[in-house]
Formats: structure tokens, sequence, C-alpha cells
């Protein structure tokens, strides 16, 4: 999400024999990255969370 814009990657990426726990998750998936990407504060929150759990291993 973000280089390439939700309706390109449509295009672009064909998804095929997933169940539908699959195709949830991937619609989580998706929104999540766009969340990211589209607002600097939560962005900088989920870095921060993540450098701090990563600085425990």
């Amino acid at each position: 999400m973000k280089d390439i814009p939700a309706d390109n990657l449509n295009q672009l990426v064909e998804f095929t024999a997933i169940s539908s726990e699959g195709w949830n998750v991937l619609e989580r998936v998706i929104a999540n990255a766009k969340h990211y990407y589209s607002d600097e504060q939560f962005r900088n929150a989920v870095d921060a969370a993540i450098a701090e759990q990563a600085a425990t291993f």
C-alpha cells in the first residue's frame, strides 16, 4: 500500500483457492496496510511499538 494503490494491487494480483477465513485475513491485512500508510501518527506509533518489542529479544 506504500507504493501501489489498492486499486492497482487488485489488478496485479489474483488470489485463488482461498478459504473464507483466508479472505477475512487478507481483507484485514489490506485494511491495516491502508491505515498504516495513510496515517503518519498511527505509523509512528506502530513503528515505536515494534522497535520497543524488538529491543526485548
